[in-house]
């Protein structure tokens, strides 16, 4: 075989790269840092106690948790979400109304946490939920207490309504409201 470019002469000349534009550039890497806080509300209220030992304890962890991240060279907050559940115990339609509520004072609380520059851009969501019966029925199991699970399960095999289930489940005589 003959190589047809054996005659080809190209002289290449280097040069040093001065314009910016052609440099290298760090990409941005999403971490997906997960963490969990446990906060308390008061039955029916949606505003976050922060007179709460446990509540202040939390925050704390995640403001510095936040902090760790916003000084770290490169490193920045975009978004985050939080995601908060409220007992089924009573109206599905007032308990979803009152999870959200609350979602939203957390995350208001959350971003007062953080540095005005960053907070203006930031996404933050939440997710707000109704815990399903079978949780307490998980619960009662976990804790060996199978007759009262029994008889909760047995409620919502036969009542698939939430607010048939949580009226029924009163009555129980395992039950504390």
């Amino acid at each position: 075989i003959i190589n047809p470019l054996r005659f080809l002469e190209v002289p290449i000349a280097g040069q040093i790269v001065t314009d910016s534009i052609y440099f290298p550039r760090q990409e941005l890497q999403m971490c997906a840092s997960k963490g969990q806080m446990r906060l308390n509300f008061a039955i029916g209220k949606s505003s976050l106690d922060m007179n709460n030992a446990q509540n202040r304890s939390e925050m704390t962890l995640m403001e510095q948790k936040f902090n760790e991240i916003v000084s770290s060279p490169g490193a920045s907050i975009k978004a985050f979400k939080i995601t908060g559940t409220s007992s089924p115990d009573g109206s599905f339609e007032l308990n979803q109304r009152l999870a959200e509520a609350r979602m939203k004072s957390a995350r208001q609380m959350i971003l007062s946490k953080l540095p005005a520059d960053i907070r203006e851009g930031i996404y933050a969501s939440s997710t707000a939920e109704v815990a399903p019966w079978d949780s307490v029925v998980s619960m009662l199991r976990a804790d060996s207490l199978n007759s009262e699970a029994d008889a909760i399960a047995r409620i919502i095999r036969e009542n698939p309504r939430h607010n048939d289930q949580s009226r029924l489940i009163r009555r129980l005589p395992c039950f504390r409201g």
